[in-house]
């Protein structure tokens, strides 16, 4: 009698342990949403320097309808150029006057950062030496 009690009790044991488990791994596997993410914020690439500024294009998409900030600045943080953009695509030439500066910064925020491009510039002098006959 006792062992057929003790059996009882670890299979009733044993199928409320089950049943617990089972539902703990349910509720685990449900993802939570990420509302804040924003799909492809654009690109800012470089496209030449000419007549001594440096031209980068700026193509910007899916932008917050409320708005945003897009702020230039240089390695030390000095801000070069400021404008607010008030529509959610931003499509653009910026030219930029070369400086004495080896990084510029570009950064597209509203009240956080959404895009953040960062550009080191290097700077050469080139001799060219060439030899005709005479």
């Amino acid at each position: 009698m006792k062992s057929i009690r003790s059996v009882f009790i670890k299979a009733i044991c044993l199928l409320v342990l089950i049943a617990i488990s089972n539902s703990f791994s349910l509720t685990e596997a449900q993802p939570l949403p990420n509302y804040s993410v924003i799909t492809d914020p654009g690109d800012i690439r470089f496209v030449n320097a000419q007549d001594g500024m440096l031209v980068f294009e700026l193509d910007l998409k899916s932008l917050p309808e409320k708005g945003s900030m897009l702020k230039i600045k240089d390695e030390s943080g000095n801000l070069l150029f400021e404008q607010r953009i008030r529509t959610e695509t931003y499509h653009v030439r910026c030219k930029v006057e070369r400086s004495n500066f080896s990084k510029i910064v570009f950064e597209v925020s509203d009240k956080k950062i959404l895009l953040n491009k960062s550009f080191s510039i290097n700077t050469w002098m080139e001799e060219r030496i060439e030899v005709a006959k005479l």
